[in-house]
């Protein structure tokens, strides 16, 4: 792909001063910044070490930025010198080097958000005894999550000019992707940099659908304008994306309630009907004629397919249907999981690769129901969390409670693992040892080895097993296989996304912002995937904004599958 300059993006690229670029999706605000970069580095404006720094929002939108990267061939030779991270990443950084310098320990560690979400026991995020508890956490222990790597990097960037000045010198110029969902802490770093790097900020209010929380605002735009007095450049309406449709239009149509008379090029709609095995049917089907029509049209099956759910519960719910049954094959899907649910349950499964000789089968037993306290409290399962600390407090002082069945499986599955002979191929065994849990006849332990069944077929799993073979061959067992699930699960939080969006994905319109795909299925079900979000009212500004923003993730075409027991009052009127 050759980028072809035009005379806003002349502008753009001679600017020296600080810039807001904004444009709706697919207007080229990441190829012009890309651009931008190019055309820094060939004047020769970097020196020795320094790179110009491509920051986001999202580990989805760092793929995307490598993807068209990639995928411009006059950018081939300028990889090196872009250095191109999430704001986790780049803050982790100044956090692991100056942290001490605010008072917490030299060696610090994240605090993964499934941690961190068995930590708050259920309290809202918001709660002040929690805010406190996080602070005192990362200080004490030197235990960080997520959330504290903007306000406690902006402490020191505030309180040092030295640092500043060292990050502005690394990075003399400085990219921002998705600026308008930058929270106040991420601007207020952002803002220490003004005086000796150019900032340039990319944005679309349009597809602002993190402003549920309370420090993501409509009012960063005018932060920036405010602050910096950045010369300002729209790229408009301009559609690269999904310029052979009229998939950007029917999304505006939607976001501004213009319903045209007719339809849209690239966008239609089937209703399924709401009886559960018919459902799944129609679900299966939409897929089979999905490709059948874009093959029809374009001489191939489309290389991408994403489904898209309000709700997990949807994306577990479309799953579900693509996973079949005794009369239908799976479809091959990729599933991009509930993270919580799915890390904890895998840390019982890793716990259970652990060398077990040494420990009893009440250890294992106490040792399993922690790890179930852990994920319940997490979930928000708060009876569960404290039911399963009486039986193991009961358990601990040898009085093995009668009204569990729970317990009495969770003492088999032990004897199981301890009579047990890992085989050293690490999948192999994981998989082995989450089937014991899957095929529980406690529903608590059987789910277990459901909310854990997608992880190992992830970037994440690639590393699990690396560190897992590692282990094996060093000591022939899997010594601390926790260790080594934690490790390669904060390695994917902080640094990566999987790149790979082949095939057909599975995942909610919130996990969508940021990627591309050749078609789209938006899902809607009134129970676990409506289009009008809870607490919405009308005109439904949020919900309109979030069907924007999963109508345009697709380059060719867009279909809604559509309950056809209820209609929805935001499509109502659009003849599809």
């Amino acid at each position: 792909m050759t980028f072809v300059v035009e005379d806003q993006h002349r502008k753009i690229l001679d600017s020296t001063g600080h810039l807001l670029i904004t444009g709706g999706p697919g207007s080229g605000k990441t190829s012009v910044a890309l651009q931008k970069a190019k055309s820094y580095i060939d004047q020769e404006r970097l020196l020795g070490a320094q790179n110009v720094l491509f920051l986001s929002f999202s580990r989805a939108a760092v793929a995307r930025i490598l993807e068209q990267l990639s995928s411009h061939t006059e950018l081939q030779g300028y990889k090196r010198r872009l250095s191109i991270q999430t704001f986790h990443s780049f803050f982790w950084e100044i956090l692991k080097t100056y942290g001490y310098l605010i008072g917490t320990p030299r060696r610090l560690r994240v605090l993964a958000p499934h941690d961190e979400d068995a930590l708050r026991g259920g309290r809202p995020s918001e709660d002040a005894s929690w805010l406190r508890e996080r602070e005192a956490v990362a200080h004490r222990h030197g235990k960080v999550c997520f959330d504290l790597f903007a306000p406690l990097t902006f402490k020191i960037l505030s309180s040092s000019s030295k640092i500043r000045l060292q990050c502005t010198q690394k990075y003399p110029l400085i990219i921002v992707d998705e600026a308008q969902d930058t929270d106040v802490n991420q601007w207020k770093c952002l803002e220490t940099f003004k005086i000796n790097s150019q900032l340039v900020f990319l944005a679309d209010l349009d597809q602002q659908i993190h402003d549920y929380r309370p420090d993501v605002t409509a009012e960063r735009i005018r932060d920036i304008v405010q602050s910096l007095n950045p010369q300002q450049i729209s790229l408009g309406d301009d559609n690269h994306r999904s310029s052979e449709t009229e998939i950007l239009s029917f999304a505006r149509d939607v976001l501004n309630i213009t319903p045209r008379n007719g339809s849209y090029r690239g966008v239609s709609q089937q209703v399924y009907h709401p009886r559960a095995d018919r459902r799944d049917r129609h679900i299966r089907q939409s897929i089979g004629m999905l490709y059948s029509d874009f093959k029809k049209a374009y001489g191939s099956f489309p290389k991408s397919v994403a489904v898209l759910a309000t709700w997990g519960r949807g994306v577990k719910l479309v799953s579900h249907a693509l996973r079949g049954n005794e009369s239908s094959e799976e479809i091959p899907h990729r599933v991009h999981f509930d993270e919580t649910a799915t890390y904890l349950s895998s840390r019982i499964i890793a716990f259970l690769l652990e060398p077990t000789q040494t420990r009893s089968t009440p250890e294992i037993a106490a040792e399993m129901l922690q790890l179930m306290i852990d994920l319940s409290r997490a979930t928000n399962k708060v009876a569960d969390a404290q039911k399963y600390e009486r039986w193991r407090s009961d358990l601990i002082a040898g009085n093995e409670p009668t009204r569990s069945k729970v317990l009495p499986e969770l003492q088999r599955i032990a004897g199981v693992v301890r009579s047990n002979k890992h085989t050293g191929h690490p999948e192999r065994d994981w998989t082995r040892t989450r089937n014991i849990l899957l095929n529980s006849v406690a529903g608590a332990v059987a789910d277990i080895g459901r909310n854990a069944e997608f992880l190992m077929a992830f970037n994440r799993g690639k590393l699990i097993s690396k560190g897992l073979s590692q282990s094996w061959q060093r000591y022939g067992e899997y010594r601390k296989a926790r260790s080594i699930l934690e490790s390669a699960i904060v390695e994917t939080q902080i640094v990566s996304e999987d790149k790979n969006q082949t095939g057909i994905n599975v995942m909610t319109f919130h996990k969508a912002k940021g990627k591309e795909f050749d078609c789209v299925i938006l899902f809607q079900n009134p129970h676990s995937s409506p289009f009008v979000l809870r607490n919405d009212k009308e005109p439904y500004k949020r919900s309109r904004k979030l069907l924007f923003v999963g109508i345009t993730r697709a380059r060719y075409r867009t279909v809604i599958l559509k309950d056809a027991s209820q209609s929805c009052p935001i499509l109502g009127d659009f003849a599809l």
